[in-house]
């Protein structure tokens, strides 16, 4: 019988047909995934200086790369470029986006324009300072009243930055010097009062005012006054590009108005709805008062009345708490003024005002821009809130996409979950930024950014936008070899056709393409929801998180829930601020928040601050069957670098000036005593108070562990299980188990191949699904669970198997090794057979030829449009030189004489094998493997054949390429251009030089092979045996003729 196959396996009393239907179905949903589902790319222009060729050209080089879609951007190049011809707002910027619109809708790609030039802020070149539309801010001057004495004269006026031409006085008040330690001084609470009645405007325009201070101390006057920040950006045919105000409608609508009246004609509409995929993009909030005297508060002119409406009381008096000289985005604040003896009162005054600012930028810019977009068919994708003192989860529900990036989060997962919460909550794709780095270009292999790309989806992350990619040609006088930069040199990435694993680019990006549909498919779910507000999110820690040494995550820590043991069980979590709890578009069902969405198991509360309003819905839902867990005792988050906040206890306060601890102390102490509530002192305790509340993990891990994390999405005819084992430098496969909610038939998806396997082995156990998990260092592996099917047996156990699968309705075994290999079923029986596997093909002897890559000669590009000029451009090619290495054994190129430090580019390796004449390549098997490709991109061919190849553990199974006989085997292996770099001198590493970094294969390759053995189950056939058997020995075989006597002899010997 059968000699071939291993350990585990599926629905026995399944169909054939119906096995091969879903697997049929995955195989159609994953093998070539949709543009909006692929990789995207920010794309950096030369303002308008390109010609239609280049931008063509560039086009279709994405394209054929597997990028979906792309994010255009001008960068600065006016000091070689004429403004009014080339920057944004010319003729040339706006004939430019024609053609990238008109050109990404042939390739079906989608497009992002961005909300203004450069990209830091919504900006246009027909507003100025001193209107509302523009950014504004609010400014102070002082004057200091010694006790009983009296001031009579002009109120000092702010000194303005920029083009701004004037200031308007918003509100004059007074208050008492109490002390002062030399940074901050203390105020007098009772002593504070706007005093502006007391002041007359002059004929001149000046105000006066006369005041007299009380005997009972010094007293400051303070005059506030609103100007604009003259904040500016470039390139702008104009000269200047001004940031509109994002907490005023009239900002908007300016932008609105703009783009209605000089972009937007019929012919963009058309091909915007033809394309179907268009977004108006908005990158992180760097926004910055500029004024000499900024209290660092960007303003409007209805602010004091947007706050009184929305918080119950008049901000005037307290103005001096808010102010924070020398704002600037991404720094620390430093208040310079407090309450005597009640520094907790002005906490809570300020978060009345970053609660305001939350809303005002919310309902006068987001969602002004959301909706005008939907008029017309495009999106808005915004990375929102962070950089300004916003809450970093509310603004989510006003954007139709949520971007994060890994400049400012790193390679954490609990920066990224920081915006994740609410994305899920509202169920919005959640993008990242992927690629910027502070003195990084062309420094990074390939895997370190596969790794960065792994992390981000682990942490809930969807959608991939590069950053990013250029044109190789530009402006002569500001290009270099390798090309034109296009974003400044100290920032990495160069994700285009300079790169050496450019040529792997294709199959790369097809990989992360079905990785990233699996990550939309359905609904998110996850299990813990931590309620969490932050006002200032993150600024100051974009330089940690990426180097493996400084990485929070690898080095097994937290950042906000400091607590890793529910990440270990398999717990999957996130954050969102509490005041969402009072959106009447969050709901609660059955114990589950959102419950036809991410459905949330539980939530946490462990800081102080929890508004009155969210613990009285919190209080309903647990009444109605939420699980809730209460850190009572003291936790610590870090906020950024090294700023700590210690929380005493949870919710002790609303963190509002609103009155109502009180009220809250009283919710708190109900919710407290319901049985779905858990009241713990530490984050350690949380893991055994939520199993008491029977709340496991959807996807636990059987034994607590340091190096998976998961995500599970649930659709109507599927749920999937991304597994990521994050300790990358390790040298072990992850082996264990993942016990996942609910009774599925698995299979695998192989996102490198989009192979679709049926799996066989695993096991049912108490109404969950028990999956084996074998994961080499920094790979992923994507579940398909089959809702609508599950196994009659079940392969739990096995020997001298690698793994067990179903083909055409059977268990197979994949066995490594000769000798004896059995299978254990679910329902007590086995199977075991003797296998002969041919000895493993160890390749030692390697051909090699480096294409070296480095700088060729200049190349020159003219256009002229029939409009009065030419338009220049140039690149430089690259010189690809082959060096024939010859024979070699497997180590870095850098150690190779004939090659050395200096190269960069693409090694081929070829060797031959001999195979068997009886290599049966039905029933054998061979992998690929070799110890390291050092970060590279990689393609194997065997015999002319391309095979799939998994960059990440560096393996590549050639079974259906191989034959009888002799074979060959090409593997291709690229470099970054690190050590290129580092020989012409590249000065975009601001933080120094790199080390020569280590290319190609290295250490031994091999040929793994294995036998496929079906395991038959024989209890019919032993039957049929037996009958024969009784048959011979009755005397019926006498009387049988000779030929079928010989027949039946042979049958039953065979049997």
């Amino acid at each position: 019988m059968a000699t071939s196959m291993a350990s585990t396996v599926s629905a026995i009393d399944t169909t054939e047909e119906g096995a091969k239907t879903f697997a049929e179905k995955m195989n159609d949903r994953f093998q070539n995934p949709e543009n909006e589902y692929k990789v995207e790319t920010r794309w950096w222009l030369a303002e308008g200086s390109h010609t239609d060729e280049t931008l063509r050209e560039s086009i279709k080089e994405l394209h054929d790369y597997g990028i979906g879609a792309v994010e255009f951007v001008t960068l600065d190049e006016s000091a070689y470029l004429d403004d009014a011809t080339y920057a944004w707002g010319s003729e040339e910027w706006i004939h430019d986006s024609h053609l990238i619109v008109e050109e990404c809708n042939k390739y079906g790609m989608g497009v992002s324009f961005t909300s203004g030039t450069h990209w830091a802020s919504a900006n246009l070149t027909t507003i100025n300072p001193d209107e509302e539309k523009a950014s504004q801010e609010l400014s102070y001057t002082t004057i200091d009243v010694s006790s009983g004495q009296k001031y009579d004269g002009k109120l000092i006026l702010p000194e303005l930055p920029g083009t701004a031409t004037k200031a308007d006085l918003v509100k004059v008040t007074v208050a008492k010097k109490a002390s002062t330690d030399g940074k901050v001084t203390n105020l007098d609470q009772n002593s504070m009062q706007d005093i502006t009645s007391m002041v007359a405007q002059q004929a001149d325009g000046s105000y006066n005012i006369q005041y007299t201070a009380p005997q009972d101390g010094d007293y400051t006057v303070f005059a506030f006054w609103q100007h604009g920040t003259s904040e500016t950006y470039k390139p702008a045919s104009t000269g200047e590009a001004y940031t509109i105000n994002y907490f005023s409608k009239e900002g908007a609508n300016a932008l609105i108005e703009y783009w209605n009246e000089h972009v937007l004609d019929e012919s963009l509409k058309q091909l915007i709805k033809e394309n179907g995929d268009v977004s108006l993009y908005m990158d992180s909030l760097e926004l910055s008062p500029h004024g000499v005297n900024t209290t660092g508060n960007l303003w409007c002119s209805n602010y004091l009345e947007e706050f009184q409406n929305r918080r119950g009381y008049d901000l005037t008096p307290y103005l001096p708490l808010i102010i924070t000289p020398g704002f600037a985005v991404h720094t620390e604040k430093n208040y310079i003024y407090n309450l005597e003896g009640n520094s907790d009162l002005c906490t809570s005054i300020l978060n009345d005002v970053f609660q305001t600012n939350t809303e005002l930028y919310m309902e006068n810019c987001l969602d002004v821009l959301r909706d005008w977009c939907h008029e017309f068919g495009m999106t808005l994708r915004a990375e929102p809130a962070y950089g300004q003192m916003f809450d970093i989860t509310q603004p989510i529900k006003s954007v139709d996409y949520v971007e994060a990036e890994s400049w400012e989060f790193g390679c954490e997962p609990e920066k990224f979950r920081s915006q994740a919460g609410a994305a899920h909550l509202y169920d919005k794709t959640y993008s990242s930024e992927t690629g910027a780095l502070l003195s990084h270009n062309y420094t990074q292999s390939n895997n370190d950014w596969r790794q960065v790309y792994y992390t981000q989806f682990a942490s809930g992350v969807q959608r991939t936008i590069l950053h990013g990619y250029s044109s190789a040609y530009g402006p002569e006088q500001n290009v270099q070899w390798p090309g034109y930069e296009g974003m400044q040199t100290v920032f990495s990435d160069r994700f285009n056709k300079r790169q050496p694993n450019s040529i792997d680019y294709a199959d790369l990006n097809q990989h992360l393409a079905r990785t990233q549909k699996v990550l939309r498919q359905g609904v998110p779910q996850m299990d813990i929801g931590i309620l969490r507000t932050d006002y200032y999110w993150n600024c100051l820690q974009c330089f940690q998180g990426f180097d493996y040494s400084q990485n929070v995550l690898r080095r097994h820590e937290g950042i906000y829930w400091q607590d890793m043991t529910l990440q270990d069980a398999g717990y999957t979590y996130d954050y969102f601020s509490p005041v969402l709890l009072q959106d009447q578009d969050i709901t609660c069902e059955n114990g589950l928040v959102q419950a036809d969405g991410v459905g949330y198991q539980a939530l946490i509360v462990y800081q102080e601050e929890l508004p009155y309003e969210s613990a009285q819905v919190l209080y309903e839902w647990a009444k109605n069957g939420l699980p809730v867990v209460i850190i009572d005792g003291p936790t610590q988050e870090q906020m950024r670098n090294s700023i700590v906040k210690t929380n005493e206890s949870a919710a002790i306060t609303t963190g509002f000036n609103d009155g109502k601890d009180k009220e809250l102390a009283s919710v708190m102490e109900q919710l407290k005593t319901l049985d779905t509530v858990a009241v713990v002192e530490t984050q350690a305790e949380a893991y055994d108070a939520l199993v008491g509340l029977g709340v496991h993990p959807r996807a636990e891990y059987t034994e607590s562990n340091n190096n998976l994390m998961s995500v599970m999405r649930k659709d109507d005819d599927a749920t999937y299980l991304y597994l990521y084992n994050y300790m990358y430098t390790e040298n072990e496969n992850y082996k264990g188990q993942v016990s996942v909610d609910g009774i599925y038939q698995p299979y695998v998806l192989d996102t490198w191949s989009g192979e679709v396997t049926e799996v066989g082995d695993f096991a049912y156990e108490n109404g969950r699904t028990i999956l084996n998990v074998d994961l080499a260092p920094g790979d992923i592996m994507v579940f398909a669970l089959d809702p609508n099917d599950q196994a009659a047996k079940t392969v739990v156990s096995s020997t001298n198997v690698d793994k067990v699968v179903i083909e055409d309705g059977s268990p197979m075994m994949y066995v490594p090794s000769t000798g004896e290999a059995s299978i254990a079923y679910s329902n007590g029986t086995s199977y075991t057979t003797s296998v002969t596997v041919p000895e493993d093909i160890t390749l030692d002897t390697w051909n090699l030829t480096v294409q070296d890559w480095k700088p060729g000669e200049k190349v020159t590009r003219t256009e002229d449009r029939g409009l009065g000029y030419t338009t220049t451009e140039v690149t430089y090619d690259t010189n690809k030189v082959d060096i024939n290495v010859g024979e070699t054994e497997l180590i870095p190129w850098k150690d190779i004489p004939s090659v050395g430090e200096k190269v960069s580019g693409v090694g081929t390796y070829t060797t031959s094998f001999t195979l068997p004449e009886n290599w049966n390549t039905k029933n054998n098997g061979l992998i690929f493997q070799v110890d390291s490709m050092n970060g590279g991109t990689a393609a194997v061919t065997v015999n002319g054949q391309k095979v799939a190849v998994n960059m990440d553990n560096c393996t590549a199974d050639i079974s259906k390429a191989v034959q009888p006989g002799e074979n060959t085997i090409e593997v291709r292996v690229t470099s970054s251009l690190r050590n290129r770099m580092i020989d012409v001198g590249y000065s975009g590493w601001m933080m120094g030089t790199p080390d020569i970094d280590n290319y190609g294969m290295e250490g031994t390759a091999t040929l793994q092979t294995y036998s496929k053995v079906t395991a038959t189950d024989k209890s019919i056939l032993n039957s049929v045996i037996t009958y024969a058997e009784n048959a011979k020995a009755s005397g019926e075989y006498d009387n049988a003729i000779e030929s079928v006597q010989k027949s039946f002899d042979a049958a039953l010997e065979n049997a």
